[in-house]
């Protein structure tokens, strides 16, 4: 305890009474003795200063340390510190997951919220069975959210403020306890189980900004907070909780998902289908970013395609239940793929290098007649008419992108994604 006063700058602490002194330890500020074993430490916000020494490894019977709003460092090893109960190190500077956590089977509070601890959460975390209060929030962290199906008795889990990822369902305990989530913030994608939750309880669930697509199993639940604005849920996701929540924030959302790509053959037909859902949705279909003048329902056929059909499409959705919200989905790029014609007649074309920085050769088994070239907005910037099976198309003219190239040969047209970098 000596080694812990002097390396922690202990003169200046905010209370250090009977430290060092004649006193018994017990009687030290922040100092707890059973059986004349120090058995707790909590010196929360008392400025305590730099690097906690190697000798405080040796005191293997706490069960509760608080050293919370301190300027603490470094920490060393604790994993003898087998029947620690609570262990909140939180608003430090500390860089790293202390080592040994791994070992306190009988760890109930865990608390290390804003630190500066990076990288990971140690998979070994995972073996801790008896946590009910997780603080991981505020740190830089990155990588995938731990496997926490075994945090059975998990009450509240804060998570805020990381480049933590991955899908919270895959994750969370299939019967759990939790009351509270703040997941704000992160990189979260997927959903969000009621499994996870104290059913019959008030809970709090906080995921604003992530990428989530689907909360609608937590319409089992009482729920007292839902914030999930700046995430990707329609309307169908909303509904349940308008009515059901007591303070309910959704109205910003980011774009809903849609497939990137979408191919169709040269006259064939292809139907698009809006991926914004709910029961009363109005809808708008564009191409690129241009309003489609009658395009108002949940889909939208394209018949007969060809290269004029090429573009971005994308759809918005409206709800009279959510009056001047209006959501948004991610563009799908159609293209025409003449690898298959309606006749399915092949045309074998091979294209080198691709990507390409000026030039790129093109061969085909037969003569090809025409080579156009198409921005991805479906803009023709280029045709060239080669009569040969072997020619050098040069775009060196062209800015650096994707580009759809169509080779006619044969009156049969086959399309190809080259890239210009």
């Amino acid at each position: 305890m000596i080694d812990f006063y002097n390396a922690l700058d202990g003169p200046n602490w905010n209370n250090s009474n009977n430290w060092l002194s004649d006193q018994p330890v017990s009687n030290w500020n922040g100092v707890g003795v059973s059986d004349d074993r120090v058995n707790r430490i909590d010196l929360r916000r008392n400025n305590l200063k730099g690097i906690i020494p190697p000798s405080f490894s040796t005191l293997d019977k706490l069960t509760m340390v608080d050293l919370s709003e301190n300027n603490i460092t470094g920490i060393p090893d604790l994993s003898a510190m087998i029947d620690m109960i609570i262990l909140n190190l939180g608003n430090n500077m500390l860089s790293e997951f202390p080592v040994g956590i791994s070992n306190m089977t009988r760890l109930n509070n865990l608390l290390l919220i804003d630190n500066q601890i990076t990288g990971q959460i140690p998979d070994a975390l995972s073996s801790l069975t008896q946590l009910k209060r997780v603080s991981f929030g505020n740190n830089p962290l990155s990588g995938q959210v731990p496997d926490m199906k075994g945090w059975t008795m998990l009450e509240q889990l804060y998570i805020s403020n990381s480049d933590l990822s991955g899908d919270l369902s895959d994750v969370l305990p299939a019967s759990g306890s939790m009351t509270n989530l703040n997941a704000e913030n992160c990189l979260l994608t997927g959903s969000i189980p009621s499994s996870a939750f104290l059913k019959g309880s008030d809970v709090i669930i906080i995921f604003t900004n992530n990428d989530i697509e689907d909360i609608t199993r937590l319409d089992e639940l009482m729920i007292r907070r839902l914030w999930a604005r700046d995430n990707r849920l329609d309307f169908a996701n909303l509904l349940p909780f308008l009515e059901n929540v007591e303070d309910f924030r959704y109205d910003k959302q980011k774009p809903i998902l849609a497939p990137e790509t979408r191919n169709v053959i040269p006259g064939g037909n292809i139907t698009l289908v809006s991926d914004i859902d709910g029961a009363g949705t109005s809808y708008q279909w564009y191409k690129n970013d241009e309003i489609i003048e009658g395009a108002t329902a949940v889909d939208w056929v394209i018949n007969n395609a060809d290269e004029s059909d090429i573009g971005n499409y994308s759809c918005s959705g409206t709800h009279p239940e959510f009056p001047g919200m209006t959501l948004t989905q991610t563009p799908t790029m159609l293209t025409v793929d003449h690898s298959t014609s309606i006749n399915d007649i092949d045309l074998k074309v091979n294209l080198y290098p691709n990507p390409f920085t000026e030039r790129v050769m093109i061969s085909s088994a037969g003569i090809i007649d025409q080579a156009v070239v198409y921005s991805m907005l479906g803009q023709q910037v280029l045709t060239v008419n080669p009569g040969s099976d072997l020619f050098q198309l040069d775009l060196s003219g062209l800015p650096d992108r994707q580009y759809v190239l169509s080779i006619l040969s044969n009156s049969v047209r086959k399309s190809h994604i080259i890239i210009k970098q």
